[in-house]
């Protein structure tokens, strides 16, 4: 073993030619090394026991390639709207829950989007999710199913069973949220899985329920809207736009001359003027009915 003296040089010589670190200088370096490193790691240590406080408080995160582009969006943006992740049947699938923002809260409204839409599509849903808990109303905006970008009427059509599991998985959340009252708002092919769910539960626990711009199909596709309206005991705002297509407005004479038949007191059927199938421009007076006729006919008092 060579021990070097400070006054000698720090290297030995060996036959090959080559040099080697005496002892010293190589315990030297490795206390040197080991400083350096503790140096830069002791003041990131508040730092490092910190993020895995914050990581262990708010439990596992969820994987960005898990979660469609819209839910990323809303889990990074600031209110409102939380991202709630629910479970039907062992599939994962996504809402966003918007708290009512008044000192008199009214209930919870469940909004299920159209065909090849989402829960924060830009027209009627995210202005209704958005805007009625100002008034009282917090929101639930629920994914429904989705079997792909270029798939048909008929394609969605085929996963009512799995939109009915989402709806209650949905439902299901609210309740545990206790709420007094729960009001069902469908738009498009969302109107006919919410009609379609309630036709065929007894006892749904639904307090009312919105339908806008909701066509009819024949029974082939596997929906028969408005056959299956008449089953249903809630009360109903049928809501179409002036501008809705031939087919849409074609299918709401119908429901209306069935209702004015079977005296259907608890339905009731408004055009908005000048809207299209989008609301594009019509955002707010969606609101402002839908919040009238919820309020007359729940008969919810204005605070005082």
């Amino acid at each position: 073993m060579n021990i070097c003296h400070p006054n000698i040089t720090t290297s030995i010589i060996y036959r090959n030619g080559f040099k080697r670190p005496c002892l010293s200088t190589m315990i030297s370096m490795m206390k040197f090394v080991a400083n350096r490193t503790l140096n830069s790691i002791i003041p990131r240590l508040p730092v490092l026991v910190g993020m895995l406080y914050i990581v262990s408080m708010t439990g596992p995160v969820i994987a960005a390639q898990d979660k469609p582009a819209w839910a990323t969006k809303i889990e990074k943006q600031s209110p409102p709207g939380k991202l709630e992740k629910l479970n039907a049947s062992g599939k994962d699938f996504f809402a966003i829950l918007t708290g009512q923002v008044t000192r008199s809260p009214k209930g919870y409204i469940l909004i299920l989007h159209g065909i090849r839409q989402n829960p924060d599509w830009r027209y009627v849903i995210k202005p209704l999710r958005q805007n009625l808990p100002r008034y009282g109303w917090s929101t639930l905006s629920a994914q429904l199913p989705e079997p792909g970008e270029k798939a048909t009427k008929k394609d969605y059509t085929k996963l009512l069973e799995q939109s009915t599991a989402y709806i209650l998985a949905a439902q299901g959340l609210l309740k545990e949220k206790k709420a007094d009252k729960i009001v069902l708002i469908g738009y498009g092919l969302g109107a006919q899985m919410a009609v379609d769910w309630l036709s065929k539960t007894p006892d749904p626990a639904i307090d009312a329920l919105i339908l806008i711009s909701m066509a009819d199909d024949n029974k082939d596709s596997g929906l028969d809207s408005n056959a299956d309206l008449l089953k249903i005991k809630a009360p109903v705002l049928d809501i179409i736009g002036g501008l809705d297509p031939a087919r849409i407005k074609r299918a709401a004479r119908e429901r209306m001359q069935k209702s004015n038949e079977q005296d259907q007191g608890q339905y009731r059927q408004l055009e908005i003027t000048g809207a299209n199938q989008n609301y594009s421009h019509q955002g707010d007076e969606l609101v402002k009915r839908i919040r009238g006729w919820l309020n007359k006919t729940l008969r919810i008092k204005k605070p005082q």
